[in-house]
């Protein structure tokens, strides 16, 4: 299949559908069609796409506004059950479609000139700035021909975006790119009291404090190793490579002056180990959808951003501080519960339960599940037996959460305090909330020779 064809009718299609949803309006086939000129054999291909599309990041059904002339219901092509085709279709008409850029905009001659592209691995970016919400979005205003503008619009969703703190001189932190780039307002030159300005976003999700900063200092330790990836660079390609970095001939290099959002290498990202653990999220990112749960911290202007050790995304490895922790969220919860007058029994250590706490109280019975975490959290890791309990068992469900929990070091071990308790009761994680982030692959039968 000629895939540049396919996404250009995608291209079409898209433009079509979100005209007739913006007027409430379904359209047949034919009238597709013709609108297309496209057989409406030929349009199952680009429908298809952006039914795709529309399900990997969370958006509204669009494809089902397009219907049969005899029928007025879409073709069995179609993955919204016929009972719930009124309900979607009111969700298509009210979402704002015109916020977002049509997703399958073919590659423009400018497009294919920047060095990354066709490389699907190259996935970094850095914002360099001062702004006090780090976390939040990447952002240009619309003006003229800025570069910055068109670079927001390169961003994809599941990128990384790493966070050079201008005051401090260092790369502080990373985020993670979701969703697609939309249009936006921008006040400048002040965000607070600026004029408005018309701009391009994309949001940005799980805000992640490095465990050292990556300082200026630190990355012209790797002057030589740096200098000859840009080599590489400028031998392969001639025309701008919107890098981070200025490296003048005879002096040390440095952030190159008024750039906003630059590209990072790969290679160079993996010169640092400060950097690993962004990596490990990049090479995962491909199956993340487009949920928006950004966490950010906001800043008064005498404010610096305070660094936490233990805030690093992902799981703890050290086996004493994790142990440390998950006592300290079971012991939590159990003083919670018996305190409502809970008899509460530790079951976390028998398989296939798919919670952690046993609470009865006289008929009533609840499974509860206890996360706990030394960083603030927007989200946590399920196993597939707690999805399966709070979605399916008959027993009431309740996910207790204890984030921000502080250690101290006793002799050789730990002591937690402290933290931020939340819980929700009648628990029942619905899919369109849970991310897949690891999938069990089974082998085929035999071995090949």
């Amino acid at each position: 299949m000629n895939q540049e064809l396919q996404t250009s009718r995608s291209f079409l299609v898209w433009n079509i559908l979100v005209r007739s949803a913006n007027l409430g309006k379904k359209i047949t086939y034919k009238s597709l069609g013709n609108q297309a000129d496209m057989h409406h054999r030929v349009l199952r291909f680009p429908l298809e796409q952006i039914q795709r599309f529309c399900k990997e990041n969370g958006l509204p059904p669009l494809t089902s506004i397009v219907v049969r002339a005899t029928s007025g219901v879409p073709g069995k092509g179609n993955a919204v059950p016929l009972s719930e085709l009124e309900a979607q279709f009111q969700k298509i008409v009210e979402f704002k479609w015109m916020d977002l850029q049509n997703p399958f905009r073919a590659a423009s001659e400018e497009d294919l000139k920047y060095w990354w592209s066709k490389k699907s691995d190259e996935k970094y970016w850095i914002e360099s700035t001062d702004r006090k919400d780090l976390g939040v979005n990447v952002i240009s205003r619309n003006e003229g021909s800025n570069a910055y503008r068109k670079l927001v619009s390169a961003v994809k969703s599941g990128d990384i975006v790493f966070h050079y703190y201008q005051p401090e001189k260092a790369i502080i932190a990373y985020s993670l790119a979701i969703g697609l780039p939309m249009q936006s307002v921008l006040k400048w030159p002040d965000r607070l009291n600026g004029n408005p300005n018309p701009a391009t976003e994309i949001k940005l999700t799980d805000y992640t404090e490095l465990t050292q900063p990556l300082t200026l200092t630190h990355l012209q330790g790797k002057d030589s190793s740096l200098r000859a990836i840009l080599k590489q660079l400028r031998n392969s390609h001639k025309g701008p490579l919107y890098l981070p970095f200025q490296f003048p001939n005879s002096a040390k290099f440095g952030p190159a002056q008024g750039a906003y959002l630059s590209k990072f290498p790969k290679e160079m990202v993996e010169i640092f180990e400060q950097l690993s653990s962004a990596k490990l999220l990049a090479d995962s990112s491909d199956s993340v959808i487009s949920v928006f749960r950004p966490i950010h911290k906001k800043l008064s202007s005498t404010e610096t951003i305070k660094k936490s050790p233990d805030a690093v995304f992902g799981r703890q490895t050290d086996e004493k501080k994790k142990k440390a922790t998950e006592l300290y969220g079971m012991s939590k919860a159990t003083k919670y519960l018996i305190e409502r007058g809970f008899e509460v029994r530790d079951v976390s250590n028998e398989k296939f339960r798919g919670f952690d706490l046993l609470a009865t109280l006289g008929e009533r019975v609840i499974g509860v599940e206890v996360k706990a975490s030394l960083s603030s959290r927007t989200h946590v890791d399920l196993t597939a037996s707690e999805v399966d309990f709070a979605q399916r068992a008959g027993v009431e469900s309740m996910l207790y959460l204890v984030d921000e929990i502080k250690l101290r070091k006793t002799g050789d071990s730990y002591e937690a305090y402290d933290g931020r308790e939340r819980c929700w009761s009648n628990w029942s994680p619905d899919d369109l909330s849970l991310v897949p982030t690891a999938f069990r692959y089974t082998l085929p039968v035999g071995l090949n020779d």
